[in-house]
């Protein structure tokens, strides 16, 4: 019997700390993939970036952005956030959102030499959404418009 004890509790631990740790992932602590994104009828597949250390790496130093990925940045409070372009290999479209997700702000086609020089929104933002150069444009993205996650 006590031989079946030990195995019993190391698996209940590790169910325990998979459980919480993929629930904190899912609301924004570190990085993941876990959510979607729509942005009128296309769905992006979510990298969240919620803590500071992941919100300063983003995506730097990633060969690509896949077509259907995107990536998201979750602020605790709405602000003025500036992002810049360090030790990227590709050009971003930037789409700052506020709280209610209605987009506030758009950066086409930012390129990925253009560091050390901020991309700042003008209106306070609680996200901050990343996707490959041309894909606002490609979907006629507008000031004022929603997107869900």
């Amino acid at each position: 019997m006590k031989r079946f004890i030990l195995p019993f509790i190391v698996i209940l631990a590790c169910s325990i700390i998979y459980y919480y740790t993929s629930s904190n992932l899912k609301t924004g602590a570190g990085v993941a993939t876990s959510q979607t994104l729509q942005i009128k009828e296309r769905i992006f597949d979510l990298k969240i970036s919620a803590d500071e250390s992941a919100r300063r790496k983003g995506l730097s130093d990633t060969e690509s952005l896949c077509s259907d990925c995107a990536m998201l940045f979750v602020f605790e409070r709405e602000g003025i956030y500036p992002f810049w372009m360090k030790d990227m290999n590709y050009d971003l479209d930037i789409i700052y959102l506020d709280q209610n997700k209605k987009i506030v702000d758009i950066f086409n086609n930012v390129k990925k030499e253009s560091y050390p020089l901020n991309i700042t929104n003008t209106i306070p933002a609680k996200y901050v959404v990343e996707v490959n150069a041309g894909i606002a444009k490609s979907l006629g993205l507008m000031i004022g418009e929603k997107v869900k996650f």
